[in-house]
């Protein structure tokens, strides 16, 4: 019986030292994989509804200031004031109609400056 008994111990024994080695081996992969991040774990807090509200009316609402801020082209703030449409359309209308009456008071000048070489 005693040999028996001294079986079952020298299987103890073996088994605990295993599991010894096992868990040894085992913090060291874990300590190699924290090495790998850098330490960092990733984990994600929940957040809560209220603060995801608070974050949706802060990003949809402007400020006072940024929707009364006075424009720079009267006729842009007279719109607005009275409230008649767009305004970007106008403006770049008003642009189209600049820009030819810049060209043809170049080539006027252009041809004035010819006249008056020609005349010396």
């Amino acid at each position: 019986m005693e040999r028996k008994n001294a079986n079952i111990d020298d299987v103890i024994r073996t088994v605990e030292t295993a599991s010894a080695k096992e868990l040894e081996e085992l913090a060291g992969i874990r300590e190699a994989v924290e090495d790998l991040k850098g330490g960092r774990v990733a984990t994600v807090d929940p957040v809560s509804r209220s603060v995801s509200a608070l974050n949706r009316t802060i990003e949809n609402s402007r400020p006072d200031f940024v929707a009364n801020a006075p424009s720079v082209d009267p006729i842009v703030e007279a719109m607005k004031r009275l409230n008649l449409g767009d305004v970007s359309r106008v403006v770049q209308e008003d642009v189209a109609l600049q820009e030819p009456q810049a060209k043809s008071t170049t080539r006027k000048g252009k041809k004035r400056r010819k006249k008056a070489i020609q005349k010396m």
